[in-house]
């Protein structure tokens, strides 16, 4: 797809995505992920398309066709932490702890400071046995000054 063709197209994919997201913000998956995938059709070389389409496939426990597109959104933009940590927390919740823990790391590389991040990466440090550095990464994460309070709480009960 040509330069100007992407520059035509941009208005239908970010409706497309905008549409998605208020699909699945409202509960509906699939048809978050119908236009999702719309989107990735219009325009395959647009990361945040790729990343929603990824985003919907995870949810749907879709979980091989998922990476494909999370790491398609990672070769188009690298450098965006919510690829990495979403990515990430697909493969830790389908026991892919190591492959996981470098997909936290590098999502913190680029964002030191995202709690969500931090909590998951120590809970998948947590299960899988190493309990001090996952203490750490709780009291990381429990030194930010946004952290919500319902989440400083329960971090408060697991470190107990």
């Amino acid at each position: 797809m040509g330069r100007m063709h992407r520059i035509l197209v941009a208005p239908k994919v970010k409706h497309l995505i905008d549409k998605g997201s208020g699909l699945y913000n409202s509960g509906d998956t699939e048809g978050a992920r119908g236009a999702f995938q719309e989107a990735v059709e219009t325009d395959e070389e647009h990361y945040e398309a790729q990343y929603y389409y990824a985003l919907a496939l995870s949810g749907l426990k879709r979980h091989e066709e998922a990476e494909t597109h999370f790491r398609r959104s990672i070769e188009l933009k690298g450098d965006e932490p919510k690829s990495h940590a979403d990515y990430a927390e697909m493969l830790h919740n389908v026991g892919r702890k190591q492959e996981a823990e470098a997909e936290y790391r590098r999502a913190l590389e680029l964002d030191p400071k995202a709690a969500v991040v931090i909590i998951n990466l120590g809970t998948l440090l947590r299960d899988s046995g190493r309990f001090t550095e996952a203490t750490e990464l709780y009291k990381k994460a429990m030194e930010l000054p946004d952290l919500d309070p319902e989440t400083r709480a329960k971090l408060q009960e697991i470190m107990v």
